[in-house]
């Protein structure tokens, strides 16, 4: 019985060798340009990616194999999917075929920043037709009202305290020193106050 056990394992054990084998056998697809290639090839021999799939083609910072866009740069990271929608392309694509975004992405007029996905990833501004849909959407939607209503309660409490800081101390009470806000916190309430009114 033993020997029966021990024995399955061996035949288990081959299996498990032999799929290894074909799996690496398999040509696989260059992440950025769809080229087929080998297990075996550490770079891609049409556009020259490294295909351990360990790092971004653009900027080189560190990715998982199941990202499909650069956190670091924005980068898409499959080459076979439309980064906006999802959709397959061929290698040759230069605009998707479902919904026409640029395979290169969309570059925001407002921030110059290189986008790879319908809103900007770093003012939020909507940069094509699928974004504005989009808005159109969440602007028909409940939920987006409270939340919006919300953003409103919360930046007239922020208006308010603003304003006490600012108004004169009582007779008879201690003069506090006026609060003085650094350039970075002003900077953060006019982003605010402008990513919360352009929708």
């Amino acid at each position: 019985m033993e020997q029966q056990h021990q024995s399955l394992s061996e035949q288990q054990i081959k299996a498990q060798q032999k799929t290894s084998e074909k799996q690496a056998e398999q040509p696989q697809c260059c992440p950025n340009c769809g080229t087929p290639c080998h297990s075996g090839d550490k770079f891609c021999e049409e556009c020259g990616m490294a295909l351990k799939g360990t790092s971004c083609m653009r900027c080189n910072s560190p990715v998982q194999p199941n990202w499909e866009i650069c956190p670091h740069c924005g980068q898409g990271l499959h080459a076979e999917l439309c980064s906006f929608c999802g959709a397959s392309m061929e290698t040759d694509d230069f605009f998707c075929p479902d919904c026409g975004n640029p395979r290169t992405g969309i570059i925001c007029p407002d921030c110059n920043t290189l986008n790879f996905r319908s809103f900007c990833r770093k003012c939020n501004r909507p940069l094509n037709e699928m974004a504005m849909q989009e808005i159109q959407k969440a602007k028909k939607d409940p939920v987006f009202q409270e939340m919006l209503a919300l953003a409103q309660e919360l930046a007239d409490l922020e208006e308010q305290i603003l304003n006490t800081v600012s108004e004169e101390i009582p007779v008879g009470e201690p003069e506090l020193p006026p609060v003085e806000l650094s350039e970075a916190d002003k900077k953060l309430i006019q982003q605010y106050k402008d990513t919360r009114w352009r929708n």
